[in-house]
């Protein structure tokens, strides 16, 4: 009889292939904003940011797939134009030693119309992808007998590289308003993959279709101290779709103080779901800001069908953001006392 293990296994790749598909993702969509849409790239208020992102996922059915990431942008002036440029660093393992690096640079140039701010971005870059075949088992190396798969019976897989390589071209868009009364909307529209790259491992054509993913929120001033910030994302490719909905609530501290302690923390909950399976995960979020820092912690309570496996249980993760002050004077008028 085939192990329960291995059955286990078997459901976590199809849910996985039925809501993700492909590329990695974070519940904490919002703190990784380079993988959101190339449009974010200097989408705030500073001279350069540095963002971290650490996920590990499904420990409980088999190894543990990591993903991590470290970002960087920082604000260009041209003839008092504002345009960013930065990079992301994406490494991902997923538990059948399956390994993705990602080395992508990002461009973007902000146009402030009034109220309104449009974002126009681009990232281009490298992906590696890497498999271990030594290491793992192909379906052919399945003994019937025993019900499990043994690594001296011949794969029948002589085509398979365990190596490849190829160029990645993303665009994005996006718009927010600067103080509606107590709201600030937001919204961006991103399109990865482009020029349907082929990541095939073997002689065969798998192209990789493009994703489109939309995003968006407010941030609404309920109070001097309270700031609710209602966000989604939906992305679609093929037929895999996700959609993440859900808030968070951010506490002013101290007086924007950071000498005496946190300047504002922070809490949310999340819903990740699909148009064709409505069930997948919340995840409850908790920060804290320091001035220039934010922290943010989150984790997955696993509500699909994969919950036998998982007992609920789902991924851990961890971001950091850094945002060094703004020295780029936007005030035109020089002030001047009337006699």
């Amino acid at each position: 009889m085939i192990n329960k293990k291995f059955i286990l296994l078997l459901i976590a790749v199809f849910i996985c292939k039925s809501e993700f598909a492909q590329d990695i993702h974070f519940s904490q969509y919002y703190a990784s904003p380079l993988t959101l849409s190339p449009s974010n790239t200097g989408n705030y208020n500073g001279n350069s940011r540095i963002m971290s992102n650490y996920r590990s996922q499904w420990k409980e059915i088999s190894k543990p797939y990591i993903t991590n990431s470290i970002g960087y942008d920082r604000q260009f002036y041209i003839f008092n134009e504002k345009f960013s440029g930065g990079f992301i660093i994406v490494n991902d393992k997923s538990g059948i030693n399956l390994k993705v690096l990602k080395i992508l640079a990002s461009a973007a140039y902000h146009k402030k119309i009034e109220r309104n701010i449009i974002h126009a971005g681009i990232q281009f870059g490298l992906v590696n992808k890497q498999v271990t075949p030594p290491d793992e088992t192909f379906p052919n190396q399945l003994n019937w007998e025993t019900g499990h798969f043994d690594k001296t019976l011949p794969n029948n897989e002589n085509e398979l590289q365990n190596k490849l390589k190829y160029f990645d071209f993303n665009m994005g868009f996006g718009w927010n308003f600067i103080q509606l009364k107590k709201i600030e909307p937001f919204f961006s529209f991103a399109i990865f993959h482009l020029n349907c790259p082929n990541e095939s491992f073997n002689n065969d054509k798998f192209i990789l279709k493009p994703r489109l993913l939309f995003s968006g929120g407010t941030k609404w001033f309920f109070s001097d101290v309270v700031t609710f910030i209602p966000r989604f994302s939906f992305m679609r490719t093929t037929k895999a779709n996700e959609l993440n909905l859900g808030f968070n609530t951010n506490f002013k501290t101290n007086n924007g103080d950071a000498k005496t302690g946190p300047t504002s923390l922070f809490s949310g909950i999340h819903t990740r779901t699909g148009i064709n399976n409505l069930n997948d995960a919340v995840f409850l979020v908790l920060g804290v800001i320091f001035n220039r820092v934010e922290v943010g912690v989150s984790y997955d309570i696993n509500v699909s069908k994969l919950h036998v496996a998982t007992n609920y249980q789902g991924g851990f993760e961890i971001s950091l953001i850094w945002t060094g002050l703004s020295t780029h004077i936007t005030k035109k008028e020089i002030p001047c006392d009337r006699y």
